[in-house]
């Protein structure tokens, strides 16, 4: 059985954007400015979600990939 292992840059990638996300949910009652209704953070916290399941699902897909031909 394969030792099963990440793509490091996008596993590492995707640790800061939890982080990132972690900081902003922290930090989304404290700030004050809304946008359209919602606060201000919420935007970036989405985004910084997202990117982080997409880089996680990507890390492990990758390492999916073998090359049949050798």
């Amino acid at each position: 059985m394969p030792k099963f292992t990440f793509h490091k840059p996008l596993y590492y990638f995707g640790w800061a954007m939890l982080l990132l996300s972690l900081f902003l949910i922290v930090n989304i009652p404290s700030n004050q400015e809304i946008v359209l209704g919602i606060n201000s953070l919420i935007k970036p916290l989405k985004f910084s979600l997202s990117t982080w399941i997409y880089a996680w699902t990507m890390a492990i897909l990758l390492n999916l990939l073998v090359d049949k031909s050798l």
